[in-house]
C-alpha cells in the first residue's frame, strides 16, 4: 500500500520516482510492470588498420628484417610479441627487438626472416583484440627463389 501511495504521488505533482523493485502498477487504464533497470553500457571499439613494410622477395637462406606499421595512432600499445604470428613451416621467423624511437614512427613489431626453402611464404590475415580496439592485420606474401 505504502508503494502505490509513493507512486499515486509521484504521478499526481510530477515528482521523479526511482523504483528498486518490479511490482504491478494499477491505475484506471493499463495494468503494467514497473522495473528500474540501468540502461546498458556500449564500449566503442576502434578499428586499426595495419600494415607490412620490408621484404616482398628474397632468396633461400638469406636474412631479411621486416615491420608492422600503423600509422596515426598515439594510445598505448600492447607488447609486440602480441602480434607475432604463427610460423609455417619452411622459415626461420623471430620478433626483432623495436626501440622508441620505432614506436613512436609507428612501428609495432619488427621480424627477422629466414626462409629454408623456395616457393612463398604466407603469413594469413589475422584479427586481434586489446583494450578495446581491433587491430587489421593484413596477409603477407613473400616470394622465395
Amino acid at each position: 500500500m505504502k508503494k502505490l501511495l509513493c507512486i499515486l504521488t509521484c504521478f499526481i505533482f510530477f515528482i521523479p520516482c526511482v523504483l528498486s523493485q518490479n511490482y504491478p502498477l494499477v491505475t484506471p487504464r493499463i495494468d503494467s510492470d514497473i522495473t528500474n533497470t540501468p540502461e546498458p553500457v556500449i564500449e566503442e571499439q576502434f578499428a586499426l588498420r595495419l600494415r607490412w613494410e620490408g621484404v616482398q622477395q628474397i632468396r633461400t637462406g638469406e636474412r631479411s628484417i621486416f615491420t608492422l606499421r600503423a600509422n596515426s595512432w598515439n594510445a598505448q600499445r600492447p607488447p609486440s610479441t602480441f602480434f607475432m604470428p604463427t610460423v609455417p613451416q619452411g622459415i626461420i621467423l623471430s620478433s626483432q627487438t623495436v626501440t622508441a624511437a620505432e614506436r613512436e614512427n609507428g612501428i609495432l613489431m619488427k621480424l627477422m626472416i629466414i626462409p629454408l626453402t623456395t616457393g612463398n611464404i604466407t603469413l594469413p590475415t589475422r584479427v586481434l583484440q586489446y583494450e578495446g580496439i581491433r587491430f587489421e592485420i593484413p596477409a603477407l606474401n613473400i616470394r622465395v627463389n
